[in-house]
């Protein structure tokens, strides 16, 4: 029996159906043009309100994902904040004078090959790395639906070098793409200071991929539970907006429990059973000693 488009409204029986958001839409659609939201990947309807554009790499928000973007750093404050008290329930410490800073898609690709970091929304800035600056997003607004952008250049100086040498740390900043859910800010900031915590334990590039991104994404996991069962009622001003995010959140680990990456996917389902049998603490100190997963897991 033919099945109507969610896009077009044509029906037809060679329809792609995307289980998590209930759509059925014509395949061609994926590759038509079709306007998708770069965060919930849902495509937009003809009765649907106006994506907003952020002018960067064609990346377009839906009204819902708009709603909760955070675009100004200092709307990034209070996740810092909230994924650095996560961070303490665990009884992890993290430097906290590394800096967050917001960029855009160009700047994302800088750090990271465009093979690689396609959807990447988050990443390490290493005191090694070859880059000698960095433009960060120093201010962002929406004004009737047209977004504004003021950027500012951070070089790195041999004050800089002398601060992160003082630090100890092989971590100069934490980086993440600006016009993002909060939820996935929150994830990738959790995601990608567990990496900076087992740089500063001394483990870089002594564990393998698929072990230390498994527990990287279990811990940005881990924090979307702990956040939308928590805190997530005093970011937002509406109960729409609160619920967006849970919807959001559940999509996401939705993903990330079906996901068939080696690294990403069944490290991840790896470090789940590790936890879930030894423990969190007992299977982090474990990695850090043995440079594995706890075994027999």
């Amino acid at each position: 029996m033919a099945t109507q488009c969610g896009v077009c409204n044509v029906y037809s029986n060679k329809l792609s159906y995307y289980t998590y958001w209930e759509e059925s839409v014509c395949r061609e659609h994926a590759s038509d043009g079709t306007l998708r939201c770069y965060t919930c990947h849902r495509f937009k309807k003809a009765q649907d309100p106006e994506y907003l554009d952020l002018n960067d790499n064609g990346r377009k928000l839906c009204s819902y994902c708009s709603s909760i973007a955070t675009l100004d750093p200092k709307e990034c404050m209070p996740l810092i904040q909230n994924v650095r008290e996560f961070y303490r329930s665990l009884n992890l410490v993290v430097d906290e004078t590394i800096p967050f800073l917001l960029v855009d898609k160009d700047m994302m690709l800088k750090f990271i090959p465009a093979c690689a970091g396609k959807d990447t929304i988050g990443t390490i800035w290493y005191k090694d790395s070859s880059l000698r600056a960095c433009t960060t997003i120093k201010k962002c607004s929406t004004s009737e639906g047209i977004i504004k952008v003021e950027k500012n250049t951070e070089r790195l100086t041999r004050r800089c070098n002398l601060l992160t040498m003082r630090r100890k740390s092989s971590v100069r900043a934490l980086i993440i793409l600006f016009g993002t859910p909060g939820v996935c800010i929150g994830e990738t900031m959790a995601h990608e200071m567990m990496h900076a915590w087992f740089y500063l334990q001394g483990c870089r590039g002594k564990l393998e991929r698929s072990v230390e991104e498994g527990i990287c994404r279990l811990m940005g996991y881990m924090w979307m539970e702990w956040f939308c069962s928590g805190g997530v009622d005093s970011f937002y001003k509406t109960s729409v907006q609160v619920q967006y995010t849970k919807d959001l959140k559940d999509y996401i680990a939705h993903w990330m429990e079906l996901s068939q990456d080696k690294s990403y996917g069944q490290g991840f389902r790896d470090a789940i059973k590790a936890v879930s049998k030894f423990g969190f603490n007992y299977t982090v100190d474990y990695i850090v000693k043995n440079k594995c997963l706890p075994c027999e897991i």
